[in-house]
Order: structure tokens, then C-alpha cells, then sequence
């Protein structure tokens, strides 16, 4: 029933996890850094296989779009 996660596995679920908490992250400090950041993680991840990735990347995207926005209309 259980069945062994190969390491690198789990080293990639790593990235795709850092890739989420740097695009939630990007959406109120840093959006240029932590977005950029969070879309590489989750790229990495996602050519991995692995599906968490994707959801990092699209979470990243988001996140420095809207984080940049955001930052816009604050400086106004």
C-alpha cells in the first residue's frame, strides 16, 4: 500500500514548496525577487514531475503581477 517516495522526489516537493511560499509571498514584499524566485523553484519542480510545481509557478506569476500592481498603486 505504501509505497517509497524516491529522494528526488522529495527534493523536488522541496522546491515546489519554496516556489509556493515565495509567490504568496511576492504578493506584499518584493514582488520582482520573490516572484522571480518562486517561478524558478516551481519550474523546477514542474519538470521534475511534479504537479505541486505547476501550482507554484501559476501562484508565482500571479504574485508578482498583482504584488507589482499593488506596489503601484501604493506609491501613488
Amino acid at each position: 500500500m505504501n509505497t517509497p517516495v524516491p529522494e528526488v522526489a522529495k527534493q523536488k516537493q522541496g522546491m515546489a514548496i519554496a516556489g509556493l511560499v515565495c509567490g504568496l509571498v511576492a504578493f506584499l514584499f518584493l514582488p520582482p525577487v520573490l516572484g522571480t524566485l518562486g517561478i524558478v523553484f516551481g519550474a523546477i519542480s514542474w519538470k521534475a514531475g511534479n504537479k505541486l510545481g505547476m501550482a507554484a509557478c501559476i501562484v508565482s506569476i500571479v504574485g508578482l503581477i498583482v504584488g507589482m500592481i499593488f506596489g503601484a498603486m501604493m506609491a501613488m
